[in-house]
């Protein structure tokens, strides 16, 4: 993947290197007779493998970005997110002697909170208090949106 996005940039150098070795073929007389119609051939497919060139980059960046998102930057931020509601939730409890009942107890009016109701794939973070009201439980269900896979972010 890295060699093909380094294609495009070969270009200009291939280009150059061309150019200067036509020079150097002309003056050893040993410059091929191209007819107009056959040069012009010779230009738009090279212009089309540039642009072809492009195109197939461009699109490879997206898909990168795209698979680094998903991948790498989502958990992280849910992970980031998740542990800062961790330390509310215990805050809370030092506060209250008791786990709230729900993440709403914790956003209530602050703007800064808002965003926990759901985690970086839209999905509402999972919460529960223990039966003993003594532990509590607040996971993620992850990329594949289902809970109980194996890649549900659990927050301790």
């Amino acid at each position: 993947m890295v060699l093909l996005s380094l294609v495009p940039f070969l270009y200009p150098f291939v280009l150059v290197y061309s150019i200067i070795d036509v020079i150097r073929l002309k003056r050893k007389g040993y410059f091929p007779r191209y007819t107009g119609e056959q040069a012009t051939k010779g230009v738009l497919i090279i212009f089309g493998i540039f642009v072809l060139s492009g195109f197939i980059l461009a699109f490879g960046s997206i898909r990168l970005l795209s698979w680094y998102s998903e991948d790498y930057t989502k958990p992280q931020l849910t992970k980031t997110e998740g542990d800062g509601i961790i330390k509310s939730i215990k805050s809370y409890y030092d506060g209250y002697q008791q786990y709230p009942e729900d993440i709403e107890s914790l956003i209530r009016d602050n703007p800064l909170r808002k965003d926990w109701r759901s985690d970086e794939w839209d999905e509402p973070y999972v919460y529960e208090v223990g039966r003993d009201s003594e532990s509590f439980k607040l996971l993620s269900k992850g990329k594949d949106r289902i809970l109980g896979t194996q890649d549900d972010i659990i927050f301790e």
